[in-house]
């Protein structure tokens, strides 16, 4: 066959080929940093929306919700059937009292009958202390498994016990507590954005394991985010709110 018949390609055609799939993958990486950035904004959005919602709420009824003593008086069977099933016990914290009511769920709800966030939040769990989407707790609109929860571990001494706090992860089969919603390289941009980036530290802090293949490096205050070397998700965030 004569050389001069055969068809292919030059290298300058070559050259624009290489130069359009070049382009085409910075435009799906632009793309995907796009949403990214988005979704980071949406969980900052939502945690200052509901941190100023609690504090309205508390500057208006002198406690926090979920903890109101006299839920029943201001929402009668709107919140519960009876008193002892709406109310908090009014200690200052949002917390599973045990033989009690489960704050940690009744506070979305009491947020929700004051007006101060939108939804329709039950109040109760189905199945004890399990928290589900969308029925006793919020969704996040960073992904449809994300949610928000209220927790509250002892005495402020962080990076052990963490306080008061809001919680943002994933909920496995609906499961509460959260589990690991974010990749360590996400939360700490999430936490550098309103915080201090670092995991043990500060009003926002990580909740996931801490080794060389978890979340974060130590259980120390100079822990760092594995933000490096770790591409799974394996953090939770939670944003404290009261000492």
């Amino acid at each position: 066959m004569n050389k001069r018949n055969q068809v292919g390609f030059s290298l300058v055609e070559l050259a624009i080929v290489v130069l359009i799939i070049g382009f085409l993958l910075i435009g799906v990486s632009y793309g995907l940093n796009l949403i990214h950035q988005a979704r980071m904004r949406t969980v900052i959005s939502e945690s200052d929306n509901f941190l100023t919602s609690i504090q309205a709420f508390s500057d208006k009824y002198q406690t926090l919700p979920g903890d109101l003593p006299t839920a029943f008086n201001v929402w009668g069977t709107s919140c519960a059937a009876t008193a002892a099933l709406c109310n908090g016990n009014g200690d200052g914290y949002i917390k599973n009292n045990t033989g009690g009511v489960d704050e940690r769920f009744r506070a979305w709800q009491h947020l929700q009958l004051a007006d101060m966030i939108p939804g329709n939040y039950s109040g109760i769990a189905t199945t004890v202390g399990q928290g589900d989407i969308g029925i006793n707790v919020p969704q996040s609109g960073y992904n449809s498994s994300a949610g928000w929860s209220f927790d509250y571990n002892g005495s402020y001494a962080p990076p052990t016990v963490s306080g008061q706090f809001m919680e943002i992860g994933a909920f496995k089969a609906n499961n509460q507590p959260t589990g690991p919603l974010f990749t360590p390289q996400i939360a700490k941009l999430i936490d550098e954005k309103v915080d201090d980036g670092m995991p043990n530290n500060g009003f926002v802090m990580a909740d996931g394991v801490a080794s060389s293949n978890g979340c974060h490096s130590a259980a120390t205050l100079a822990a760092t985010y594995n933000a490096s070397t770790v591409t799974t998700s394996a953090c939770a965030l939670r944003f404290t709110f009261k000492k």
